[in-house]
């Protein structure tokens, strides 16, 4: 750990071994090889999926990320014969049934590779094992990891198909989609829209500025879940507007004089987390 601690390239695996808790495992005694993933590395997941990964809310999936990249014992180059596997940590935890908890070592070209990630510095000594510089971060599967983005996963919400057509309408589609996000979404259900006078939504949906600006009233930046908000918080639209919470047995949300119950929250998406709610941010 002293050793990631000390370079700058490794700031994103050491902020992540703290948050994780395991921090001290890597300190302590016991010969152990972390496969450490550069700044870079994590930077090639993609701002949804690094995101996702490293959100409190989802700190399962990063323990079970980052033991995937630690083995018992000293693995060096010298000591593997490919295609030889390394069984990792992550065969500690109880989720990581059906995921799986393997490592392999591939050598082509000259150079090393541990499943797909290349290992861009081998054999690094520590005090308590050695450390394999890998170009990739290696994501277990059957993490959770979201595979639907927002638009997609409205589409398959049959409560939210008016939001739907407001969205496409508005050719706001592609934007919502990956790879861009990631979004916190608060999606009207289609009752919410049904409570709109006929005559605005009807002239909303003629309207694609109009549209637009309110649409966009509905969407921030971020993956923020239900349980990291708290009561007076604000959050600034992609339409420049503040919204505020307030939480007490539920959660609801206000723009201006308009208030919201957050009736489904937290459904995760690869880009960004959708909040279903009763009313439609629309302040006139």
């Amino acid at each position: 750990l002293e050793i990631a601690q000390s370079l700058p390239a490794f700031s994103t695996l050491v902020a992540a071994a703290g948050q994780a808790g395991i921090a001290p495992l890597l300190s302590t005694p016991g010969y152990k090889t972390v496969f450490a993933p550069t700044n870079e590395a994590f930077a090639a997941l993609g701002n949804n999926t690094a995101a996702w990964i490293l959100n409190t809310h989802n700190q399962q999936a990063l323990l079970a990320t980052l033991f995937y990249h630690i083995t018992t014992g000293a693995v060096t180059t010298g000591s593997i014969k490919p295609p030889q596997q390394v069984p990792t940590l992550l065969a500690t935890l109880d989720q990581s049934r059906g995921i799986p908890q393997l490592l392999k070592f591939v050598r082509a070209d000259g150079q090393w590779f541990v499943n797909s990630a290349k290992i861009a510095d081998a054999d690094v000594s520590a005090s308590n094992g050695v450390i394999q510089v890998i170009g990739s971060v290696l994501v277990p599967s059957n993490i959770g990891l979201p595979t639907a983005d927002v638009v997609q996963t409205a589409i398959a919400t049959p409560i939210l198909s008016t939001l739907v057509t407001a969205v496409t309408t508005a050719g706001l589609a592609a934007a919502l989609s990956q790879p861009n996000g990631p979004f916190v979404v608060l999606a009207p259900t289609d009752a919410a829209f049904a409570s709109v006078p006929a005559s605005i939504l009807n002239c909303l949906l003629a309207n694609v500025g109009a549209l637009t600006q309110v649409l966009l009233q509905h969407v921030a930046m971020g993956y923020v879940y239900s349980e990291q908000i708290a009561s007076g918080a604000t959050l600034t639209t992609l339409g420049g507007r503040n919204l505020t919470f307030t939480v007490g047995a539920g959660v609801s949300v206000s723009l201006g004089s308009v208030v919201a119950n957050v009736v489904l929250p937290n459904v995760d998406t690869s880009n960004g987390v959708v909040h279903v709610i009763d009313t439609v941010l629309f302040d006139n």
